[in-house]
Order: C-alpha cells, then sequence, then structure tokens
C-alpha cells in the first residue's frame, strides 16, 4: 500500500542501552554528571542513571549497584582502592555481573592524576590538594576539566576512558 502524500513519517526508535553508574559520594556523581553531559547526547541509544552510594566502603558500593539488578544493561561501581576490595567483595561484583573501575587511591587521586599531577599514596594527601576546590559543583569540573583535555587524558587513564566509554553515545 502507498503512503499517503502529507502522512507524518514515523520515527524510529533504536533500543537504548541502559547504564548504571554508581558514585562513592557526591563528588564521585558529579564527576559523572559532568562526563555525561560532554559525551552523552538525550536520544542517542545510551541511557545513563548515575547513582550515589554515599560512602561506607566498597561493600556498600557493590550493595546498592546489585539492588539495580534487572533494570540495567550494565552496572558500574567507581570504587576507592584506598579500601580494600576484599574476596567476597569481588566475587559478588562478579556474580552479580558489576563491573568495578578504580579511583586510586580516591576520586582526588583520579583527577589529579587526569590533570597530569603528581598523585600522592594517601587519600588525605590527595584530598588536601582540593580542600578549597568544590567537587561537588559541575562548574568546578567544566572549568578545569573540558573535553579537550580529557579527551587529551583518555588515552593514559584507563578509568577515564572507560567511563567515556560507557556514557558514549555510539558511532
Amino acid at each position: 500500500m502507498a503512503k499517503r502524500k502529507g502522512a507524518p513519517v514515523k520515527k524510529v526508535r533504536r533500543a537504548q542501552t541502559t547504564v548504571l553508574i554508581v558514585g562513592v559520594g557526591d563528588s564521585d556523581v558529579t564527576f559523572i554528571k559532568h562526563l555525561c553531559r560532554l559525551y552523552n547526547v538525550r536520544g542517542c541509544g545510551v541511557s545513563v542513571t548515575v547513582e550515589n552510594a554515599h560512602g561506607y566502603g566498597p561493600v556498600n558500593v557493590i550493595d546498592v549497584t546489585a539492588r539495580n539488578r534487572l533494570a540495567f544493561d550494565r552496572r558500574v561501581a567507581l570504587l576507592d582502592t584506598d579500601l580494600e576490595w576484599s574476596f567476597t567483595v569481588r566475587s559478588r561484583a562478579k556474580s552479580e555481573h558489576i563491573e568495578m573501575l578504580p579511583s586510586e587511591p580516591c576520586l582526588e587521586g583520579l583527577l589529579l592524576l587526569i590533570m597530569e599531577n603528581s598523585v600522592p599514596d594517601r587519600s588525605d594527601q590527595c584530598k588536601k590538594e582540593f580542600k578549597e576546590a568544590d567537587l561537588k559543583s559541575l562548574i568546578w569540573y567544566e572549568k578545569r576539566l573540558p573535553q579537550q583535555i580529557l579527551k587529551q587524558r583518555r588515552e593514559k587513564v584507563r578509568t577515564l576512558a572507560r567511563l567515556i566509554e560507557l556514557v558514549s553515545c555510539p558511532g
């Protein structure tokens, strides 16, 4: 049957790939949202949800991520490495098909690495570097980590590269 002249054209909907990324706290969530604003466009085929585990270590981050078993195609936990990822935590993540991404030793350490600064071994030392910064503000990330810098650094920072890959639109 021929289409009527002037008939509305149906939009073809692409299946959405759904991704859940859980961060340890507010700063992690804001950083991930910054990446989403730069690399994800509504309707591109990838739908990203970002959740906050509100701290309490790797066990809690994996618990929060695991609660959303059926709602997402991919589930990812962004975890600090300053607290041990026990065998139990790793096993649960594996059995629940949760990808674990490290922030070494914490988000601030990851940010220092992205900004090409030296990264102290301890979290408290990394956090000192950002004591004046508002890491809960998207504006902070927009000013200091524009897309150009992230594009350059993703080749050397595996966690950054993987996060960008997860939130990016296909093609």
